[in-house]
């Protein structure tokens, strides 16, 4: 009876910790004062996203296709993950295209290109562990 107990409480609390789980969109055409709840209300740039993402909370960042120009480094937040390459018109992380590394076209890429100004790092991570980010489906030039 204690195990049964002991069970659902932990199944309980691995319930509530996912609840609070958020998805923000960006995308070339998206604006930084919008929520990003929606690809229709997207972020322009991905740092604004991670701005308002919580970390350690689950939350991902979608990144639709297109090129990204960079004017400061992009700061990963712990637990919060970032991916690239969607068409803009998903609703699950599983219809995003495959992208196959040396097949993908850029018209299919999230490019996060910093060439304007060669003097940025791209992604700074800093004392991120346990829960370090994922940057996938991302070109970083």
């Amino acid at each position: 009876m204690k195990i049964i107990l002991l069970s659902l409480i932990l199944l309980s609390a691995l319930f509530v910790a996912g609840m609070g789980q958020s998805i923000y969109y960006v995308s070339p055409n998206g604006n930084d004062s919008s929520d990003g709840t929606s690809w229709e209300t997207a972020k322009q740039t991905v740092q604004a996203a991670l701005e308002v993402s919580t970390v350690n909370n689950g939350d991902q960042i979608w990144v639709s296709q297109g090129e990204y120009i960079l004017t400061s480094q992009i700061e990963m937040k712990e637990g919060v993950n970032v991916y690239g390459g969607f068409a803009g018109i998903e609703i699950r992380l599983e219809d995003r295209p495959e992208l196959i590394c040396g097949e993908t076209t850029d018209e299919q890429a999230s490019i996060l290109n910093a060439n304007a100004s060669a003097s940025i790092c791209i992604v700074f991570l800093t004392n991120l562990l346990p829960l370090s980010p994922k940057l996938l489906g991302m070109v970083l030039c």
